[in-house]
């Protein structure tokens, strides 16, 4: 199966259609923009087509989806979809038996500028939402750290690349089939400093991370914090508490809920395992 979209004319109508008149008898609390604002704002202004293919192959099913933004014409979403054209294979720490992998190298201080310019021309009052956010997580670590700058320590160490991978469930219940073990990291290029300036941020959600519980493990520090429960979902119980782990290592932030599969990472430069690249 194959398919295009003439995209620049569709929103171009659409970008065009008057606002929905607010109605005083029953008041939206969560007004959406107006189609004015989201595109021009989000970048679909400058999308000119979209292209996709479809077929089945020996080894599984593949997607292709083409999404005709011309360089000299993006903006908002389409700035964060163009990656770095940067090595983008496993790296020699992923084990071979992993099921699923993926890697993104996004340039992390450019994408957070993109995204807050997106969401200013979107929506300023999700912008100082966003910014109220930022401002708490500063003024709590603040309290014990005066120097602290979440913008500086946090986003200005973020690096150009994002990696996550999973593993087969270790078990059969309906928990363990649901939330495989995985691992996320963050590429920095001083993950030591990154680690540290994420209490800023994790301390929005736990507020263990302001004095996460610390341990040594081959000469790195493993950091664990609560989070709360998620949400229930399809009418089904929601979960405990989990305990988040994080550690710097090979300018790398990694993170995972499964301790085991963090200590991995921390042996991996040991090379004692396959490597994913290797397969």
């Amino acid at each position: 199966a194959f398919g295009w979209f003439n995209a620049k004319p569709f929103f171009d109508v659409l970008a065009h259609l008057p606002p929905a008149k607010p109605n005083p008898q029953a008041p939206n609390p969560l007004p959406m923009p107006p189609a004015a604002k989201v595109v021009p704002g989000g970048g679909l202004g400058g999308l000119k087509s979209v292209a996709f293919a479809f077929r089945p192959l020996n080894d599984g099913t593949l997607f292709d989806l083409f999404l005709g933004a011309p360089e000299s014409s993006r903006q908002g979403i389409f700035k964060l979809l163009a990656a770095e054209t940067k090595d983008s294979n496993p790296p020699a720490f992923v084990p071979a038996d992993a099921m699923k992998f993926w890697r993104w190298r996004l340039d992390g201080p450019k994408t957070v500028a993109t995204l807050e310019k997106m969401i200013g021309d979107i929506s300023p009052q999700t912008l100082n939402t966003w910014n109220f956010l930022i401002s708490s997580g500063e003024e709590a670590v603040k309290q014990n750290d005066p120097a602290y700058n979440l913008r500086k320590d946090l986003f200005g160490n973020l690096g150009d690349d994002l990696i996550a991978y999973e593993k087969a469930p270790r078990g059969k219940t309906p928990a363990e089939l649901e939330s495989p073990p995985s691992l996320l990291l963050i590429g920095s290029p001083n993950a030591d400093q990154l680690v540290q300036a994420l209490r800023g941020a994790l301390v929005i959600r736990s507020g263990d991370a302001l004095n996460p519980k610390t341990r040594e493990f081959l000469g790195r520090k493993i950091y664990s914090i609560s989070m709360p429960a998620a949400a229930p979902t399809g009418g089904a119980p929601s979960s405990g508490p989990r305990t988040l782990n994080y550690a710097a290592s090979g300018g790398y932030v990694a993170f995972s809920t499964d301790v085991s599969m963090l200590e991995e990472y921390l042996r991996s430069g040991e090379g004692q395992k396959k490597s994913l690249g290797e397969t």
